[in-house]
Parts: structure tokens; C-alpha cells; sequence
């Protein structure tokens, strides 16, 4: 399993905030941040608002060329950077199954690591982003179980529905579903 510590994310970041990238960190990464972890394992995923990854996707061809890193695609399309080591930098947008509600992006938290501004999802936002990759791959609920379970007093439950009104009506029911069997 690779990993990278928290000074060489902060290093990777910040090679994107000084090209001009509007990224929200998602995903896996931003559960070890909340744990404290000092490692993050596998990939980085970022929501993007600038550039696009699918209108724009040369931009991120010519960062990964400039810094000898590799490009493929994540499993929608979108680019993916892999890095030296093997770790991978994942890039979404709104695209098919992939749904961030864009009033996410409203709130984000701030944090430093290493010294470099990163914009994050927010603990409950980004569970529910989870959840709701679990109705494309079911594999991310017994992720999310465990991660419900280790976090649960950093969690607040009341905003839970309020955040989920804000995906696709189509989604919710099953969303609500398996929120109560997480105990959420």
C-alpha cells in the first residue's frame, strides 16, 4: 500500500494552488486527516472547480509532464495524476455517477497541512458524498460502517438531513436507508 505523509501532501497541494486549481479535497483522505492519521493511503481525491478536468484536461497532462508525473484516467474519464511512487491523484466534476452538491462547495473548512491552505470537505458532507458512491459500489459501505464507528463523536447527526436534501431526489430514499443502518 503506498502512502504519503502530511509534508509531501502539503508539498503536492501546494504545486496546484500556485497553478491556480480551486480544489476541494474528498474522499478517503479527508477521514485520515479527522483521524489524525499523518498518512494518507492510496490516492487523493479532489473535487475541482477550476479547471474543469473534462473541458479543460490538457492543463492537468502538462502539470503531471512538467513534474514527471504520469496520467490516466479515474474510472469516470476524468484525469488522474500518479505520481513517482505509485499514489494517484484523482480529479471529478459533476459527470455521470459522480454527484457533489454544489452547495458543498459553500462550506468547506480550512485547514494548514505542512503549512499549505487545503480546502476539505466537511466531516458529514463527505459522508454522505461516500454514501453516495455506495449506490454505484456497494464495497463503500462496509468502508463507511467502520468509519461511522471510529468517528462517531466528531459527527453531527443533525445536520445529516438537512445535507442530504441536497442530492437528487431520485438517490434519497436508499440514501435514508442505509444512513439509518449506519445509525446516522
Amino acid at each position: 500500500m503506498v502512502e504519503l505523509n502530511v509534508r509531501e501532501i502539503g508539498e503536492i497541494i501546494k504545486v496546484f494552488n500556485e497553478k491556480g486549481f480551486e480544489m476541494i479535497l474528498i474522499g478517503g483522505a479527508v477521514f485520515d486527516l479527522k483521524r489524525k492519521r499523518g498518512k494518507i493511503s492510496e490516492d487523493l481525491d479532489f473535487f475541482v472547480q477550476k479547471p474543469d478536468p473534462l473541458v479543460e484536461e490538457t492543463v492537468y497532462y502538462e502539470l503531471a509532464e512538467g513534474n514527471g508525473w504520469e496520467v490516466g484516467q479515474t474510472w469516470l474519464g476524468t484525469p488522474k495524476i500518479i505520481l513517482d511512487n505509485g499514489f494517484s491523484l484523482d480529479f471529478y466534476s459533476n459527470f455521470m455517477d459522480f454527484e457533489f452538491p454544489i452547495e458543498f462547495a459553500d462550506s468547506v473548512e480550512k485547514i494548514k497541512v505542512s503549512g499549505v491552505q487545503v480546502r476539505l470537505l466537511r466531516l458529514e458532507e463527505n459522508i454522505l458524498l461516500k454514501l453516495r458512491a455506495s449506490l454505484v459500489d456497494e464495497s463503500h459501505i462496509d468502508e463507511l460502517r467502520l468509519l461511522v464507528k471510529e468517528l462517531k463523536g466528531k459527527i453531527d447527526k443533525e445536520k445529516i438531513p438537512v445535507l442530504l436534501t441536497k442530492f437528487s431526489e431520485d438517490n434519497r430514499k436508499v440514501m435514508e436507508r442505509i444512513l439509518k443502518d449506519l445509525g446516522l
